[in-house]
């Protein structure tokens, strides 16, 4: 379980371009985690305060009608577990990667996860596959995503044109539970 106490800047907001993923002139970035091995099972309350500055940007290697790579602030959940983030705000992201984004969770893949009163930013740019305004993608007949009370401003860019608060679930035999709450 992990509480906020305050706002947390893991880039200097100002030395990026949101949009292209440009940097001023000798800025260094620190990048975010990504992949499939980048798993987090817990509570996060972000008690009203924000996570800035993600960068996440492993090139795009072009369309994978298998995705298995996974961007966003928890990159992935691991099978079985049980992720809840609430009172969160995602903003002051960048995305460019392979297959998976979702500004909150990457991907939701065969657990239980809520998103509970969460905010995403107007300047979260995403260029994936599979593009999410809060999920990237919802996986496994044992996965159970649930979001209340949460909205998001971001755009994306997806190359399969899949762009909605999850950007892709995987269909027969293993269509995900996904409730959405207002």
């Amino acid at each position: 379980y992990f509480v906020l106490d305050k706002d947390i800047y893991l880039n200097d907001i100002s030395k990026l371009n949101w949009l292209t993923g440009s940097m001023a002139n000798g800025y260094t970035v620190h990048k975010w985690l990504g992949g499939e091995n980048a798993t987090f099972n817990g509570h996060i309350d972000g008690n009203g305060f924000g996570v800035y500055g993600i960068y996440i940007n492993d090139g795009k290697i072009g369309y994978s009608s298998t995705p298995v790579y996974n961007a966003g602030f928890i990159p992935r959940t691991p099978p079985g577990g049980n992720v809840s983030v609430k009172n969160l705000t995602v903003d002051y992201m960048f995305s460019r990667y392979d297959s998976i984004t979702g500004p909150i969770i990457g991907c939701v893949y065969s657990a239980t996860a809520t998103i509970d009163k969460c905010v995403v930013g107007q300047n979260v740019y995403a260029d994936s596959s599979y593009v999410g305004n809060m999920v990237g993608y919802a996986y496994g007949s044992t996965a159970v995503l649930t979001i209340k009370d949460s909205y998001s401003l971001s755009s994306g860019k997806a190359d399969s044109g899949h762009y909605a608060f999850v950007g892709y679930t995987r269909w027969s035999p293993d269509i995900p539970t996904i409730t959405l709450i207002n």
